[in-house]
């Protein structure tokens, strides 16, 4: 079992970490750019109108869509999860 396994070890742990540093990356990169968007798209209503349905076409779109792409174009490393923790 997974307790007796890789408890002891100290995997679980590693890979714990790991993943909690992909989420925050992911929340943060997200936080930052999807406030940076906002803000700009408000100061500037002739870009907002044009680039609102895109948002709101990219917004429809599921992240385990997204994500084999993402995987495809960014490889299985930490920025590729970073990526689809920001956009997700």
């Amino acid at each position: 079992s997974l307790a007796q396994e890789e408890l002891p070890t100290g995997e679980f742990w590693r890979h714990a970490g790991i993943t909690g540093f992909e989420a925050f990356c992911g929340l943060f990169v997200g936080t930052l750019l999807g406030t940076a968007t906002g803000l700009l798209l408000w100061s500037n209503l002739s870009a907002a109108s044009v680039v609102r349905p895109y948002l709101t076409f990219a917004g429809a779109i599921p992240v385990f869509a997204i994500a084999p792409m993402f995987l495809i174009w960014f490889g299985t490393g930490v920025l590729s999860k970073c990526l689809m923790a920001a956009c997700g």
